[in-house]
């Protein structure tokens, strides 16, 4: 993590170990929260295996606190997915 110097309340993430599949879910998830200025990411290189996350907040709130927010906001929609999927494939093996 990376606080910026030139841009006010803006922090750089780096997210090891993970691309734009994760670096994308999180930059459109920020976007729905109305406390976010600017989020975008951006990977440099394909043989680094890691994606930057700039995050801007509005001045009543922080990057952390609207990262933290919405990975717990992710998280909840994966969980109802996960569920879904589950019931399906249960109601599936059922009718065999």
């Amino acid at each position: 993590m990376q606080h910026d110097t030139k841009v006010q309340n803006a922090t750089t993430f780096v997210i090891e170990r993970e691309d734009h599949t994760l670096g994308n879910m999180v930059r459109m998830q920020l976007h729905e929260n109305p406390d976010v200025t600017f989020a975008g990411y951006k990977k440099h290189h394909p043989l680094e295996y890691n994606v930057l996350l700039k995050v801007q907040a509005s001045p009543n709130s922080t990057p952390i606190k609207v990262v933290d927010r919405s990975l717990r906001e992710i998280d909840g929609i994966l969980g109802t997915i996960k569920g879904k999927f589950q019931q399906e494939v249960d109601r599936v093996q059922e009718g065999r």
